[in-house]
């Protein structure tokens, strides 16, 4: 069996222009990596040793990968790299610009299914973002990052021009039927931590996990149903 590892993620809102519906910060995976390459995902990643908790670490993760700051002051693009680059420690950063994890809502709880090589258990949180907060993401282990209307990215995702994994998508249906930031967390909460067979891709493009005699690590074949 895999090993799961502690993680974090935040779902980076902020309400359009017509004040009546969301928009949602995605970033694109690079093709080679290990965990659904190429996928469209909420900035997130594992804990690491500087982390005190998950809420520290999802807020970590999201100025690494999106440069977005859970707190009063976005830190500049050069101060991200130097911190990148391993000449700044994580605490000066700190010291400097102190989080304000409070405005995070924690969002549920999903964990990889047990088939999976990589698995992680990640908390959620769905942040509403400051006006003129900038995002911009560094090509390397992400491919772009962008704002989506919630609407605009599930639309995307039905005609197959982006890939969700169902997390994802379950996440993005209840933000677009929620009108507060509340009672999006709220709803998101409510959701199982694992993900039940069959496992929706597209629509119309589900897969099974059976398990077969396959090359080890792998235990299970995928079943693709039409």
């Amino acid at each position: 069996m895999s090993k799961v590892r502690p993680a974090a993620g935040i779902i980076p809102l902020r309400k359009e222009a017509s004040g009546l519906q969301w928009s949602v910060y995605l970033v694109q995976r690079g093709s080679r990596g290990r965990f659904f390459p190429g996928f469209h995902a909420f900035p997130g990643g594992t804990m690491e040793k500087e982390d005190e908790n998950l809420a520290h670490c999802a807020a970590r993760e999201l100025w690494e990968e999106s440069g977005l700051w859970i707190g009063p002051g976005q830190p500049s693009p050069g101060l991200r790299q130097e911190w990148l680059s391993g000449h700044l420690p994580w605490s000066e950063v700190l010291d400097n610009h102190p989080l304000s994890l409070e405005k995070l809502h924690p969002a549920g709880v999903r964990t990889t299914p047990e088939y999976a090589l990589v698995r992680f258990r990640a908390q959620f949180y769905v942040w509403e973002c400051p006006p003129g907060q900038l995002a911009e993401v560094w090509p390397g282990e992400l491919e772009e990052g962008r704002w989506w209307s919630v609407q605009e990215a599930l639309a995307a995702w039905r005609r197959g021009e982006i890939f969700l994994a169902p997390p994802t998508q379950d996440s993005l249906h209840g933000i677009a039927e929620s009108a507060t930031l509340e009672e999006a967390a709220a709803r998101l909460g409510a959701y199982p931590e694992d993900t039940a067979d069959p496992i929706r891709m597209l629509p119309g493009l589900t897969y099974v996990p059976l398990e077969t005699p396959t090359l080890p690590p792998a235990r299970h074949t995928l079943c693709f149903l039409l």
